[in-house]
């Protein structure tokens, strides 16, 4: 039997009430020489059966069962027993359109890349799959080493200085199709998000280092379930501290690599993750006591303390340099919080 074009690995762990949705939107696509890989990540509820019963009636499905070791370590098992030329990753509760795969590998024949991204658009429960989604965008395509990777780290922090590549694209690993060859020539696996919060990103950083040409193009293929009690979505007390250890890390990832603002980049990627805290601590349900408290003790970390002692923003990012000098100040942080919430819901 010759190898599939695409290998499309799914970790699943407890989502019997989406499962079927997911794994149907892969086995429907318009385009048919694929593999589905179910990584079944030590679930409790159905949804091991389940991935059982659909490999039964369906012979592109394969199955594999493991012991819980969280979303990284599953699709490492799914890149462990793939034979496509290229893969890609979907998650288990999200979806994608029908025409995904055979929009991307006719991009794929045509122009020299190893990456190809494309975009995705939440959704909430009760939406439906649009089937067929409308196509027709430019492909942009860069093979320069850092250049290629600009709209992608773009997503992921703000660069300094003009942008010599201009592209939509976002930091997940579930919107793009990667050629295998590259992840197995150069050992290429995911961290454990138990232990980097990011692993899409370091995963994302370390193909790029390694690829040729990634390709980026507009359509918004993949349907990301937008759940507020997610962790991602909640204040979670140790988000600083964890994000202070996936940013060293991705610094040290970045130097390993040559990347030239290697300590700014990852020090405008805390900065990014202290935003983002503050703003689940405003939204928060706990008293201005509280609030206040745990404000400070983001700031004091140790980390956030040595950022503020360097020049991360450049006179490139200067709006950005006077809005984290600002943040100092919780009144005003929450203020502009505030303002911001306002100006998105107009």
């Amino acid at each position: 039997m010759s190898r599939p074009k695409v290998s499309v690995i799914i970790p699943v762990y407890n989502v019997e009430r989406y499962l079927q949705e997911c794994v149907d939107s892969v086995r429907r696509q318009s385009f048919s020489d694929i593999e589905i890989i179910l990584v079944d990540d030590g679930s409790t509820d159905a949804s091991g059966r389940m991935c059982d019963e659909v490999s039964r009636i369906d012979q592109r499905v394969r199955v594999v069962h493991k012991q819980n070791e969280g979303l990284g370590r599953a699709r490492n098992t799914g890149l462990d027993v793939a034979s496509g030329e290229w893969v890609m990753f979907v998650d288990s509760d999200d979806f994608i359109a029908l025409n995904t795969i055979e929009y991307c590998m006719g991009i794929i024949d045509r122009v020299k890349v190893d990456e190809l991204r494309f975009l995705f658009e939440f959704f909430s429960d009760g939406k439906k799959s649009p089937g067929i989604v409308p196509t027709g965008s430019d492909c942009h395509v860069s093979e320069e080493k850092w250049v290629k990777m600009e709209p992608l780290m773009d997503s992921m922090a703000e660069l300094p200085g003009p942008r010599s590549f201009i592209a939509p694209s976002i930091g997940s690993a579930c919107t793009a199709l990667y050629r295998r060859e590259i992840i197995e020539s150069h050992r290429l696996r995911f961290e454990s998000e138990r232990e980097y919060i990011s692993e899409d990103y370091l995963f994302n950083i370390e193909f790029g280092a390694n690829c040729g040409g990634i390709g980026y193009i507009s359509e918004k293929f993949y349907f990301y379930r937008s759940n507020p009690l997610s962790l991602t979505h909640t204040l979670r007390r140790d988000r600083i501290e964890k994000s202070a250890i996936y940013c060293r890390h991705l610094q040290r990832v970045l130097e390993s690599y040559g990347y030239p603002d290697s300590m700014g980049f990852a020090m405008r990627s805390m900065v990014g993750y202290l935003r983002t805290q503050n703003s689940h601590i405003f939204n928060s349900s706990l008293s201005l006591r509280e609030k206040r408290a745990l404000f400070n003790d983001a700031l004091s970390h140790p980390y956030i303390a040595e950022i503020a002692s360097v020049d991360i923003f450049g006179k490139g990012l200067f709006k950005q340099k006077i809005a984290f000098a600002l943040r100092k100040s919780f009144f005003i942080s929450w203020m502009l919080y505030k303002l911001n919430s306002l100006r998105k819901g107009m």
